[in-house]
C-alpha cells in the first residue's frame, strides 16, 4: 500500500515539474519520493536540480547528506 502511494506521489510530482520545471520544492520532494523507493541515483539528481534552481534552499543539501 505504501509503495502505491509513493508511485502516485511520483506521478503527481513529475506532472508538477512538467508544468514548472524550475520549482525547487517539487524537485526536492520528488527526490525524497525516489529515495523512499531506494531509487538513490534519481533522488540525487532531483536534489541537485533543486539546488541548481535555488542555491539558498537548504532541504536538498540536507537530503544529499
Amino acid at each position: 500500500m505504501f509503495s502505491n502511494k509513493l508511485t502516485a506521489a511520483i506521478t503527481c510530482l513529475q506532472k508538477a515539474i512538467d508544468l514548472n520545471p524550475n520549482d525547487p520544492f517539487s524537485n526536492n520532494s520528488l527526490g525524497m519520493a525516489f529515495f523512499s523507493m531506494n531509487r538513490v541515483e534519481e533522488a540525487m539528481d532531483k536534489y541537485q536540480k533543486a539546488i541548481e534552481i535555488d542555491p539558498k534552499y537548504i532541504s536538498p543539501y540536507i537530503n544529499l547528506a
